[in-house]
């Protein structure tokens, strides 16, 4: 059995996890996902328009949660300390 580490949604969340599968898991993920391209290339214009609407909001969702979980765990404090750095500097200019 192979151990991945995959990104999942996870109700309102997107978590990493370890995911331990067997090779016929695996490849019953990527069939699933094979399915799912299907489908979306079947749907009617206004559907894939309400499917892409959904999608961006469920995209842009999980990017925050996992821009927030970068930002608690610490993640990102060496990018925010530079630009705090960079601005007192003078090294930023006006948008």
């Amino acid at each position: 059995m192979s151990k991945r580490v995959i990104s999942l949604p996870t109700g309102e969340y997107t978590r990493e996890i370890l995911f331990m599968a067997d090779i016929e898991s695996m490849h019953n993920i990527l069939y699933s996902i094979q399915e799912i391209k299907l489908a979306i290339s079947r749907l009617s214009p206004e559907q894939l328009a309400t499917f892409r609407e959904w999608f961006d909001e469920f995209d842009a969702k999980a990017w925050d949660e996992q821009l927030e979980l970068d930002a608690m765990s610490g993640k990102l404090d060496e990018l925010a300390n530079q630009a705090i750095s960079d601005f007192r500097a003078g090294k930023c200019k006006e948008l």
